[in-house]
């Protein structure tokens, strides 16, 4: 079941956080010069980190990590 209930979080206009009220979890968003460049979402201790791969500002990879 995927989390339910999201709280969004701004910073300067820009999504940087979501959390979720159903369990707990949260995503944290990254940009680099207005590009969104990692996701981290953490779920009881766990982080599934996914990097955003960008060439010549299109995307062409995610990698996905789980530490």
């Amino acid at each position: 079941t995927p989390p339910s209930s999201p709280t969004f979080t701004y910073t300067s206009g820009t999504l940087t956080r979501i959390d979720y009220a159903s369990d707990s979890s949260y995503k944290i968003l990254t940009y680099t010069s207005g590009i969104l460049t990692q996701s981290d979402y953490v779920k009881t201790g766990v982080t599934t980190t996914k990097v955003f791969n960008y060439t010549s500002g299109v995307l062409t990879s995610i990698t996905q990590t789980v530490h």
